[in-house]
């Protein structure tokens, strides 16, 4: 019987404090969904994802329009995407080349 009351008087203290304790603050649903958005951002940046990176750090943006890392993380990303895009371009034109030196080869060597 005692220990029952003594549980009781625990839970009522511990429910009591949580309601007055002012370090104890619910968090913020819009901050979370911000640094969730930073965090996937940052995680698809460190494996070189860069427009998956993008298309977070832009929901991001929308969440905090001002917010000014988020503006450099984005620009970063653009970067990063148009040095793929030339590296790309660049490789498919090797490509071509490769592919026109072997066609010609077979030709001239064929007939």
């Amino acid at each position: 019987m005692f220990l029952c009351f003594s549980f009781i008087l625990l839970l009522n203290y511990k429910y009591k404090g949580m309601q007055h304790n002012d370090n104890y603050h619910q968090p913020d649903p819009v901050e979370e969904k911000f640094q969730d958005f930073i965090r996937l951002g940052d995680d698809f940046n460190k494996i070189e994802i860069y427009r998956q990176a993008l298309k977070a750090y832009k929901q991001a943006l929308e969440i905090k329009p001002d917010d000014t890392t988020m503006k450099e993380k984005i620009s970063l990303c653009e970067s990063r995407i148009r040095s793929e895009n030339k590296v790309f371009v660049i490789l498919l034109a090797v490509a071509v080349v490769i592919v026109a030196v072997i066609w010609g080869i077979r030709t001239v060597w064929g007939s």
